[in-house]
């Protein structure tokens, strides 16, 4: 993720973009925010909320990933935890 990913995530969660006139927008600013005098950048809302979309679709699936990683882990520990109270004698 660079920094302006960063950027459109932050420009999203601060508005309610449920228009084109809102994704258009959000675009003009990130545009002003991207450019530069010797380099201008032509963003379109469509674009951003696009672009937007696979990034959301992407962090879900690292995710799911993760949470599935740590689900076995999790279950192996409660796992092990569970024998070891099995083999201890009872007081």
């Amino acid at each position: 993720m660079t920094s302006n990913d960063i950027m459109l995530a932050k420009e999203a969660a601060a508005r309610t973009l449920k228009s084109h006139t809102d994704w258009k927008t959000t675009a003009g600013i990130l545009r002003q925010a991207f450019s530069s005098d010797d380099k201008p950048v032509n963003l379109t809302g469509r674009a951003r909320r696009e672009w937007l979309e696979c990034l959301t679709n992407k962090y879900r699936e690292e995710d799911k990933k993760w949470l599935k990683k740590r689900a076995s882990c999790f279950s192996r520990k409660s796992e092990n935890v569970l024998l070891n109270a099995q083999e201890r004698p009872h007081l």
